[in-house]
């Protein structure tokens, strides 16, 4: 199943009130555009690895304390947790950033 957005016309038909300054309505106001990168660490070998959008790629080590501080950085710069997943001796997470 898909929902299309509604269109102006659309939206006066089931009730939404018309739009005097034709400025987006509440409906469109909320959808936000992101964009994402990743994080991945191999615990066991200390091994981290950051991918951010533009195919900018850095390679760093370290341990638990430097992830929280790469993960607080990049908070710090705008960007949240929007997934994180395991397994074995990985970590990988998603990042995003509203644009």
């Amino acid at each position: 199943m898909s929902i299309t957005p509604l269109g102006r016309e659309d939206r006066a038909k089931v009730g939404f009130p018309p739009d005097p300054l034709g400025s987006p309505t509440s409906l469109e106001a909320e959808i936000f555009s992101y964009e994402f990168a990743t994080v991945e660490w191999l615990w066991d070998n200390g091994s981290l690895r950051v991918n951010l959008p533009g195919g900018s790629e850095s390679k760093l080590s370290g341990s638990y304390n430097e992830v929280v501080a790469l993960l607080s950085d990049l908070g710090s710069q705008g960007w949240d947790v929007a997934t994180c997943t395991s397994g074995g001796n990985w970590l990988f997470w998603t990042l995003r950033r509203q644009r």
